[in-house]
């Protein structure tokens, strides 16, 4: 995280807590909580459990998987941090992801022919085209930043709070060229009715393609690829794969991303 000091106020964890931890998300039980609660085990190899590399997390696997796991899930950081690094349409990010594939077929060998294997991205991935410096419009501005209205800006999106309607008017007339502020009917739309204002009061999003640098998110170095874009963008859609050698409902041809865990929850029995 590289959010100013002034922006610390608005900032809180989005992941408190390892998503395999009793009550990650609260009231809302995991695939984790479910398996947990039902007396049986599973393998976890995400943060802060593996470092995410391709060959850490094979190693991890060969070392921890006893055989009686209901689940065991792994997460693959390494195709999004070179896709970042060197962009979607890199050798770099071509090998990351043989690499993992590879990963995963030899865990899935191991497993045995009757596992069922669910294998999915959270995003797709866009080269960059264009780099907006939003803070500097925004320090441009007669209302001022961190007084009259606060804001963090993440790679792909902008969120606002305001302590005056004129620096409401000000900073949306100001930014319309960089981006389309979200709507009431598409915050309905994409789930993002909170009915409260901790995720913000106005968000910008960027077209694909753009990105907000700099940013409170990644590092100084320019990055090359990214994700974040609308969801009907083709680019930023993911890949849901299923295999269930004892035979799975036919899957409809576009998912959201929340339907995984209803589905994790269905084959987990």
């Amino acid at each position: 995280m590289h959010a100013p000091p002034e922006a610390w106020p608005v900032c809180a964890p989005a992941q408190p807590a390892a998503l395999e931890r009793p009550g990650a998300h609260g009231e809302r039980p995991t695939v984790f909580d479910l398996v947990r609660s039902s007396g049986r085990r599973y393998l976890y190899l995400g943060r802060p459990a593996s470092p995410l590399d391709t060959k850490a997390n094979r190693r991890l696997f060969d070392e921890r998987w006893r055989g009686d796991e209901a689940l065991v899930f792994v997460h693959f950081g390494e195709p999004d941090w070179e896709m970042h690094r060197a962009g979607p349409e890199s050798s770099g990010y071509e090998r990351a992801l043989g690499e993992a594939d590879e990963a995963l077929r030899a865990i899935h060998a191991r497993t045995g022919p009757g596992t069922r294997t669910v294998a999915f991205g959270d995003h797709g991935a866009l080269p960059v085209r264009r780099r907006i410096d939003v803070a500097s419009v925004l320090s441009g501005l007669r209302s001022r930043p961190w007084r009259e209205f606060d804001y963090f800006l993440d790679s792909t999106a902008a969120r606002f709070w305001f302590a005056s309607d004129r620096a409401r008017r000000e900073v949306l007339e100001a930014l319309e060229p960089c981006g389309r502020w979200l709507a009431e009917e598409e915050r309905a739309r994409y789930r993002v009715r909170f009915g409260d204002r901790r995720q913000w009061e106005e968000l910008l999003l960027l077209e694909p393609g753009d990105v907000i640098e700099p940013c409170f998110y990644h590092s100084t170095e320019p990055v090359q690829g990214m994700h974040g874009y609308r969801p009907e963008v083709l680019e930023n859609q993911a890949a849901l794969v299923v295999h269930d050698p004892r035979g799975t409902a036919p899957l409809a041809e576009v998912h959201d991303m929340v339907d995984v865990f209803g589905l994790v929850r269905d084959l987990l029995g």
